[in-house]
């Protein structure tokens, strides 16, 4: 097992998954605004299974999507961070920064902010795997951050995991790569 690695940043601390983070996780997977651009609301046990997953690929990798939380307060406000890509497409292997933030935190550059750091880390420990970042084409505030942490719009794909008739299939995809990969 790798020591989990933790972020810190002005306002936020990344950190490995605490039990104590789950009942606030599948609450957040409930909210319908969080989810609007991820296939909609999940159920508890889909949740739970979700953690397990997080939390084994910190452990197995030393980094992964960290529990993110308000370091003045020790709030949990959700999760940011990197993971390998955990489907097969023309611009993987590579390494997701990826975000998601309890409703009542947005907009006050909390995802930018740890997204940022995130960045910063990769460039510092994960040089040699390109860096990427997607969401669905209509998902505008997520595809904002990506831009916002300087990662360069590549261009839209079809997520495979999903399919053609599928009302979210479309992706925009921003990478550190300056030269396009699509």
């Amino acid at each position: 097992m790798a020591k989990a690695t933790i972020i810190e940043t002005n306002r936020l601390r990344l950190r490995q998954w605490k039990t104590a983070d789950l009942q606030a996780f599948i609450t957040m997977n409930q909210d319908e605004a969080v989810m609007e651009f991820l296939g909609g609301p999940r159920k508890p046990s889909v949740t739970e299974q979700t953690f397990d997953r997080l939390r084994e690929h910190i452990d197995q990798h030393s980094f992964g999507f960290l529990s993110a939380e308000l370091k003045e307060t020790k709030q949990w406000i959700g999760f940011i961070g990197l993971q390998h890509v955990s489907f097969n497409a023309y611009f993987t292997p590579a390494i997701e920064l990826g975000y998601r933030i309890e409703k009542k935190y947005w907009n006050q550059g909390l995802a930018t902010e740890g997204a940022a750091a995130c960045c910063i880390f990769a460039e510092n420990n994960l040089q040699d795997h390109a860096l990427v970042s997607f969401c669905y084409a209509g998902n505008k505030k997520s595809a904002s951050v990506m831009s916002k942490v300087g990662l360069t719009y590549q261009g839209q794909f079809d997520h495979p995991l999903l399919s053609q008739e599928h009302p979210l299939q479309k992706h925009v995809l921003y990478s550190n790569r300056k030269d396009k990969i699509i």
